[in-house]
């Protein structure tokens, strides 16, 4: 870390003692842990896993069965599928 001096002419640069540097990184990291302490809810009664499939065949399956598995909703997030029967979309039977 340096600090500028640019109110200065030339303008000139030097560096900061490091266990300043240090002291304030601390801090710093110190209030983004509470910060992210008091945004983090985790719900253990939601499934939150994350997954990328690339097989046809796979995709297919997996929303069979969030849809079978499904009480009211499912919330997909699909980068591209060509081809996509009907059937995904009008009921809750896939029918392939």
């Amino acid at each position: 870390m340096i600090e500028i001096k640019d109110h200065e002419k030339p303008i000139t640069a030097r560096a900061i003692d490091p266990s300043i540097v240090i002291k304030q990184l601390s801090e710093q990291l110190s209030s983004l842990e509470e910060q992210l302490e008091e945004i983090h809810q985790p719900d253990t009664n939601i499934d939150r896993r994350y997954e990328v499939i690339k097989s046809n065949a796979t995709v297919r399956k997996r929303i069979s069965k969030l849809i079978q598995d499904a009480d009211n909703e499912v919330n997909l997030s699909l980068t591209i599928i060509v081809g996509l029967p009907p059937p995904i979309e009008t009921s809750g039977s896939p029918g392939w």
